[in-house]
C-alpha cells in the first residue's frame, strides 16, 4: 500500500493511491491528479516533550502528537493541555491543538488520558503547556508518548 502526501498550502491530505474521484482532486486553487502527486517516506521519532520548552521543527512538514494525562478534581474548572505553534518559526504563538476535560464540584476525582497533536510547517516553533483551571486540575504529557512524524 502506497500513501500519497499532498500538501496544498498548509492543509495536508493523506490519500491512498487511486482514491481521487475520477483520478483527480482540487484543493483550493491547486489541482492534483495521480500523475502529479508525489510520495515521500516519513520518519518517526519518539521523544519525551517537556512542558513550556520551545522546540523548532526541522525543514520538513511534521505531525507532532502526545498523550495528554489529565488529573481531574471535584472543582469547577478545566484540565487542559495545549499545543501552541508559530508556523513561520517566530515567537507569535497560537493554539493549534488542545485536549481538555471540564470538571464540576460534582465530578469524580480521577484521571483521563487523551491523544492530542497537530500538523506543523517546516521550521515552525512550538511548545506544550498546562493551562488548567480549578484547584487540583492539571495536565501533563504521559511519559514515552511523544512522537514527531516528518515528511
Amino acid at each position: 500500500m502506497k500513501l500519497l502526501i499532498l500538501i496544498p498550502i498548509l492543509a495536508t491530505s493523506i490519500l491512498q493511491a487511486g482514491t481521487f474521484p475520477n483520478d483527480s482532486a482540487t484543493y483550493g486553487n491547486l489541482i492534483f491528479s495521480n500523475s502529479t502527486a508525489f510520495a515521500l517516506s516519513p520518519t518517526l521519532s519518539q521523544t519525551n516533550f517537556v512542558l513550556n520548552t520551545v522546540y523548532t521543527n526541522s525543514a520538513r512538514v511534521a505531525h507532532v502528537r502526545a498523550n495528554a494525562s489529565h488529573s481531574l478534581a471535584a472543582v469547577v474548572g478545566v484540565s487542559r493541555l495545549r499545543l501552541y505553534a508559530d508556523q513561520s518559526g517566530g515567537n507569535t504563538f497560537t493554539v493549534v491543538a488542545q485536549s481538555a476535560v471540564t470538571t464540576l464540584i460534582t465530578s469524580l476525582v480521577t484521571t483521563d488520558d487523551r491523544e492530542v497533536g497537530a500538523w506543523l510547517a517546516a521550521n515552525a516553533t512550538y511548545y506544550w503547556t498546562n493551562s488548567s483551571t480549578g484547584v487540583g486540575n492539571g495536565s501533563s504529557i504521559a511519559s514515552g508518548t511523544g512522537q514527531i512524524i516528518r515528511w
